[in-house]
């Protein structure tokens, strides 16, 4: 008599957050996506056969799914929807495109956004929350009774503060399991694509991050996040 894994608590409430009324916030992040990184939406017979092949279909909106955006170069998933850097698509040739969209799709269907959310994200803004609330509940019952303006702006100044810095902190600290995210990606689109084309496109991403940007506080947290370009490779080649 077989017995069946039981899933971690983790997954459970990443599961519990992919049903509906939960499942809408995936349409609020497409809007906000579309809004603030100018996506615009386009159509591909390739990724849609790519996307049946991988068991990722329902897991994308209706009808807008694929897009470029006129910002970054690179590309990234959320929850319905994968997206381009226009730039970047434009010196992909189709097995190299088909490769990054596989890599996006193993994403989508690990649920690896609500998985970054409830590991980086929620905790960051819980904290700051805490903070800002202990502040406000000292200021507001203490000798003054009461919250000028003044000090109003100063809580809502330190309640950023602590969560652009719990932020980062949180990224760093989950570095080793986005490293491993990012590889089983890498591992998962070169089954079901070419795996040069895969590591073709990745080099040309990684080779056109200037100095200029590789030198931003931004890049030094992020690049500590992700595996080396050597270490993709080698991870590709080893499913090959």
């Amino acid at each position: 008599m077989s017995s069946k894994t039981r899933p971690l608590p983790i997954q459970c409430v990443i599961n519990r957050f992919n049903r509906p009324p939960f499942s809408r916030l995936s349409f609020l992040t497409y809007r906000f996506l579309r809004f603030s990184r100018r996506l615009e939406p386009f159509d591909s017979p390739q990724l849609d056969e790519l996307a049946g092949r991988m068991g990722v279909v329902r897991r994308l909106n209706g009808r807008e799914r694929y897009f470029l955006s006129s910002r970054g170069y690179s590309a990234f998933s959320f929850p319905g929807g994968i997206a381009f850097g226009k730039g970047y698509w434009d010196h992909l040739g189709e097995g190299e495109r088909l490769a990054i969209a596989a890599h996006e799709f193993s994403h989508i269907r690990s649920n690896d956004a609500m998985t970054r959310f409830l590991r980086i994200g929620l905790p960051s803004l819980a904290l700051a929350l805490a903070i800002m609330l202990g502040i406000s509940s000292v200021l507001i019952y203490g000798p003054s009774n009461s919250v000028d303006t003044l000090e109003l702006a100063g809580v809502t100044l330190g309640t950023v503060l602590v969560f652009l810095c719990s932020y980062t902190l949180m990224n760093l600290v989950n570095a080793p399991w986005r490293r491993r995210m990012e590889l089983r990606c890498d591992t998962e689109a070169a089954k079901y694509t070419n795996g040069e084309d895969l590591i073709r496109a990745l080099s040309l991403w990684q080779g056109a991050i200037s100095e200029k940007a590789q030198r931003t506080f931004r890049y030094r947290i992020q690049s500590r996040s992700y595996p080396t370009l050597e270490d993709r490779v080698r991870a590709i080649r080893a499913v090959m």
